[in-house]
Order: structure tokens, then sequence, then C-alpha cells
């Protein structure tokens, strides 16, 4: 029971924090989302690149539309298990 006691005294004695532990200027949050929608514009840029360039895999690289497609569903399938990572 005494030692309950010290302790809470103890415990008394400190100073109450103020401040959370935390906390982040306006700014700080604003360039935060600035950067992330910069990297999701960049994203999703990086991903119309394959589809984009399908009709010039066609006529120089002589693929067909399924070959296409098996391209676009690797690139799929091959994102899909970096996305936790990335």
């Amino acid at each position: 029971m005494t030692e309950e006691k010290s302790m809470a005294a103890a415990g008394s004695m400190e100073k109450p924090r103020t401040e959370e532990p935390f906390a982040y200027s306006r700014a700080d949050r604003n360039y935060t989302l600035l950067a992330l929608c910069a990297m999701s514009a960049i994203k999703g840029a990086d991903l119309q690149m394959l589809p984009a360039s399908f009709r010039a895999m066609e006529v120089d690289l002589h693929l067909s539309p399924y070959d296409l497609g098996v391209l676009a569903l690797c690139q799929g399938v091959a994102c899909a298990p970096a996305r936790p990572v990335w």
C-alpha cells in the first residue's frame, strides 16, 4: 500500500503536459497533403502510360489486342503485391 501511495505522490509531482506529443502546424499538414496529391497524380500518369502506348505497340510490334490485354493483366498482377510496400 505504501508503495502505491508513494508512486501516486511521485506521479502528482510531474508537470502536466500542455501540448500534444504529435502536434503539427497547419503549414506542415498542408505540405503533406500537397505532397500526397502530387505523388498520386504522378502514379496515375504512370499507370496510364502502358494503355496509352497500346496502339504504337500494336503497329510496331504486331501485337494483337489479346496480347495487349495480357500485358495490362501482368502489370496489374505485378503491382498488386507491391502496393503495401510501395
